[in-house]
């Protein structure tokens, strides 16, 4: 399961250098074995478009077993894409500016890969001199409820907001069995972030700096520029890990973060990460983004590091397993 996991993670290099022996190992795998496992890696999406990548290679059961959860994932990020826009136009009319993180931050691209992760929820980090109260009521009159377990302000998160979609807005496809379908109603999730990181480092980062417009100029979303992007997902992946070695997080966050991460790096020259370790560094974050590298280093063999990258890790087949143990224990 490990190596199966790995090839779905990894970049297209990685694929086309192993694709014969995945072939071989999913060919007598059970298909709801291996759905249930990346399912709980929030990976099943991904997985769904890596196995229909190799077409008659695949068992029409083995297909037949993801397609209709890709078909609802495909339909989830539908109704989360028209929110955003729904939202870009909210925001717009009342001058807030907000930055878009992880999965969301794909909203406006045109590129295939990010589309095949699964997006939970929309990560926001308003600008810093937002008008929390004005940004509150904007989300109140575009219809999102606040939830009580709204934690401090000086901490990572300033709260988490739900929207109910009409049953009339949900295709069909996206009424799969999931977290975001619950007694009827598709329900969105904004995750209003007050800062970008979990720990004190770059505390005192300006996001805004960073940034780049996700569609026209007079737009409301921004999303980091690559290299920001690829440091600030390396910092987030560190910091699950730890949290998960800890026994005080769940597991799923980091393999699908750790997607993301790949898909970033293959896009990248080596000039590129070498301006993410200079962001790293000056957010104080060096340690952090270099060990992430390292880590998903065996998964973009194209990509030549620099040496920044040199601090020692868990091995990602070793995390990976103890994760896959963690994930069939604890999610249901």
């Amino acid at each position: 399961m490990t190596e199966a996991i790995q090839y779905i993670v990894a970049s297209q290099t990685y694929r086309l250098q192993n694709r014969d022996s995945f072939i071989n190992l999913i060919k007598d795998a059970d298909a709801c074995n291996l759905f249930e496992n990346t399912r709980k890696l929030h990976l099943a999406a991904l997985a769904a478009h890596r196995l229909a990548e190799l077409g008659d290679a695949v068992s029409p059961e083995m297909l037949s077993r993801f397609h209709s959860y890709g078909q609802y994932q495909d339909a989830a990020r539908g109704i989360f894409f028209k929110e955003l826009q729904f939202l870009d136009r909210s925001f717009r009319s009342h001058a807030v500016k907000a930055i878009l993180l992880k999965g969301a931050s794909s909203y406006g691209k045109t590129e295939n890969g990010r589309s095949y992760r699964k997006i939970n929820d929309i990560d926001l980090l308003p600008f810093p001199e937002t008008d929390w109260d004005a940004f509150s009521r904007v989300l109140k009159q575009a219809g999102y409820i606040f939830m009580e377990n709204v934690a401090p302000a000086e901490n990572y998160c300033k709260g988490i907001a739900v929207k109910d979609i009409p049953d009339s807005f949900v295709p069909q496809a996206a009424q799969f069995s999931s977290k975001l379908y619950r007694d009827g109603n598709f329900s969105v999730y904004l995750d209003l972030h007050h800062s970008l990181f979990l720990t004190n480092n770059g505390r005192n980062v300006r996001p805004e700096q960073y940034c780049e417009k996700c569609l026209d100029e007079g737009g409301a979303f921004f999303r980091l520029v690559p290299e920001a992007e690829l440091s600030y997902l390396c910092i987030k992946v560190f910091v699950d890990i730890q949290l998960y070695l800890q026994g005080t997080s769940r597991c799923e966050s980091v393999m699908k973060l750790a997607s993301d991460i790949v898909e970033n790096l293959e896009g990248m020259t080596s000039g590129q990460i070498s301006d993410a370790m200079k962001i790293a560094k000056d957010w104080d974050a060096l340690y952090e983004v270099a060990t992430v590298l390292n880590f998903c280093r065996p998964l973009v063999p194209e990509i030549s590091f620099a040496n920044d990258v040199r601090f020692p890790f868990i091995g990602f087949g070793e995390l990976l397993n103890k994760l896959l143990r963690h994930a069939n224990h604890t999610i249901s």
